[in-house]
């Protein structure tokens, strides 16, 4: 293949992603894939809204490997609701055939600076 077609079939797929729209399990609302909780991009990536590339990029846990599931607005409602009622240690991952459980720097990652104050409070 050459480089034109190469160079214009990445960016129709990334044009494809950039328009792409999951399923938030929890509010059961269709949101875009910019709506969806974020890690840092890959610094290999050259399309940070490429799925395939940067699969992590939207893992709730260090080794989710799947698409998002949970929009950010369902997220953050649910990182406070936990630190509210101090079920730290449960937090899961929301995708059905994952559960990997949420370590203190996964809620570090997506938590609001609120919670993340009462989570790791200053001396």
């Amino acid at each position: 293949m050459s480089y034109y077609a190469e160079r214009i079939g990445s960016q129709f797929l990334a044009l494809v992603d950039k328009h792409k729209k999951f399923l938030c399990v929890n509010c059961t609302c269709e949101e875009p894939l910019n709506n969806a909780p974020q890690r840092i991009a890959d610094a290999g990536c050259e399309d940070s809204n490429d799925l395939t590339c940067n699969a992590h990029k939207y893992a709730l846990t260090g080794s989710c490997n799947h698409e998002p599931c949970i929009c950010k607005d369902c997220l953050a409602d649910y990182l406070s609701s936990a630190m509210d009622t101090g079920v730290w240690g449960d937090l899961a991952c929301f995708d059905d055939q994952c559960k990997k459980l949420l370590q203190v720097q996964d809620i570090a990652v997506f938590a609001s600076a609120e919670v993340l104050a009462r989570l790791v409070p200053h001396h």
